[in-house]
C-alpha cells in the first residue's frame, strides 16, 4: 500500500527530468517556427518599437521589416506623434 521512500524519490526525479526536457523541446520548436518565418499568423499581431531590437536592429523601420519577414502584418506605435515628421512619412 505505501510507496517506499527510495521509489518515491526516484519517480519524482524522473518525472521532473521528463517535464524539463519536454518543456525545453517545446520551446525550441516554437522559436524555430517563428524565427524562420515559415509560418504566417492567422491574425494581424501588432509589434511595438523595441520588441525585436535584438533581431532587427535599433532602427524601428528595420525592426518592422524583420518582423514582416517573420509573418507579422501590423504595428502599433503609440509614440508616433513624438517622432520627427520625416520619420513619420518614411515608408521604406
Amino acid at each position: 500500500m505505501f510507496m517506499e521512500r527510495r521509489k518515491f524519490i526516484r519517480n519524482s526525479f524522473l518525472t521532473g527530468a521528463a517535464a524539463i526536457t519536454a518543456g525545453q523541446s517545446f520551446a525550441e520548436n516554437k522559436n524555430e517556427i517563428v524565427m524562420t518565418g515559415t509560418k504566417s499568423f492567422n491574425l494581424d499581431y501588432a509589434i511595438h518599437d523595441g520588441m525585436f531590437k535584438n533581431n532587427g536592429g535599433d532602427d524601428f523601420l528595420d525592426q518592422i521589416k524583420w518582423a514582416h519577414d517573420q509573418g507579422f502584418n501590423a504595428i502599433e506605435d503609440n509614440g508616433m506623434m513624438g517622432r520627427p515628421v520625416d520619420q513619420q512619412k518614411k515608408d521604406r
